[in-house]
């Protein structure tokens, strides 16, 4: 099983750029090229990490069960940094019509995929339409691996309210204090409902993406006269909070705040490791990064078909190697008509602006 986890890495290494110790650091670290190959680098950690997570062969693929927080960590501050990156530029104009321009090409990708689970569970399973709109706030939603989608939903919303309120020159403070308060009442709803400890562990670094952005200058200052001490402490306290997440019991207390933190710290190094490394270049990255949506949300359906099929079923290699196969082609023919879709949403949504001015 360790074969998919080295061919993975020989992918991510693939065209990648090193600035050389001394150069300038990259300013433009998150650039639209750079997001779009971390979303896909991060859209096979989650599929990798949820295979492990049923699979039990080689000796780093299994320890993928702790790692699957960079998936959703790394998602989430890219979309709090850029969406600030967008606010700081254009404030009012990027304000008007934020939530249905947002949550449109969020929904309209998510109600797709929840009537084809809809109709798989149907058919498979005798699932009611009643039980599958009940599976949306009960912590089990039936589009596998979907709380990611309506965490951002949420988080979306909350930064809409306290970008109208508090963005301005000598508010960011209260900005930045809005959207923890966000984040911390959304990790305390999840409490206080039971859901699972990974709908909101990872919640907090979307906060990390937006104090990012706010704060750019400053921390880009301050790292290139000091970046070598910063990065060793990060990956120093990613190594500990590992050791000590593997030997806590799931689910417990102690386990919670040692993954909240791990996960906090992994959001941290993405950006870190972005200031020296380019991973722009990386064609396949690049272009699952244009359909990841669609990769994240589909392969838990490839997963449970895959695993009722005996002769993809023989042993962990076989089955691990056809959830990747089918999956991914599958994300990128699905993204083409939903794509579309959300273009021709986009575009009604600016005709009727047009209107209303």
């Amino acid at each position: 099983m360790d074969i998919f986890i080295a061919l993975f890495i020989m992918t991510v290494l693939y065209r990648l750029k090193i600035k050389k110790p001394g150069k300038q650091f990259a300013d433009d670290y998150f650039s639209p090229g750079q997001c779009r190959a971390l979303r896909g680098i991060f859209a096979v950690v989650v599929v990798l990490h949820h295979i492990s997570n049923i699979t039990e062969g080689g000796f780093l693929f299994d320890r993928l069960y702790h790692f699957g927080v960079l998936g959703t960590a790394g998602f989430f501050i890219i979309s709090g940094y850029g969406l600030t990156v967008q606010l700081k530029t254009k404030r009012e104009a990027y304000l008007k019509g934020f939530i249905p321009k947002r949550l449109g090409v969020i929904v309209i990708p998510y109600v797709i995929f929840f009537v084809i689970y809809y109709l798989y569970e149907h058919f498979a399973n005798g699932c009611t339409i009643q039980k599958a709109l009940i599976s949306l706030y009960n912590g089990d939603p039936i589009v596998k691996n979907s709380w990611y989608i309506l965490a951002i939903i949420y988080l979306y919303i909350v930064y809409y309210i306290n970008a109208k309120l508090f963005f301005t020159k000598n508010k960011t403070v209260l900005f930045m204090i809005g959207n923890l308060t966000g984040v911390i009442i959304y990790m305390l709803m999840c409490r206080r409902l039971h859901y699972g400890m990974w709908w909101y562990n990872t919640a907090p670094c979307f906060w990390a993406g937006v104090v990012l952005s706010v704060c750019e200058k400053k921390i880009l200052k301050a790292l290139k006269k000091h970046y070598t001490l910063p990065l060793i402490i990060n990956l120093a306290l990613i190594a500990a909070l590992y050791a000590a997440k593997a030997s806590t019991k799931r689910g417990s207390g102690i386990n919670y705040f040692i993954t909240l933190f791990f996960s906090f710290a992994m959001a941290v190094f993405i950006p870190l490791i972005c200031m020296k490394v380019d991973f722009s270049g990386n064609t396949l990255m690049n272009k699952i990064g244009v359909f990841s949506l669609e990769l994240y949300l589909l392969h838990g359906l490839i997963i449970e078909i895959v695993q009722k099929i005996s002769i993809l079923n023989t042993d962990e290699p076989v089955f691990t190697l056809s959830v990747l196969v089918i999956s991914i082609p599958a994300a990128a023919v699905i993204h083409i008509p939903i794509e579309k879709l959300c273009s021709l949403y986009k575009n009604k949504l600016g005709a009727c602006r047009k209107k209303a001015v």
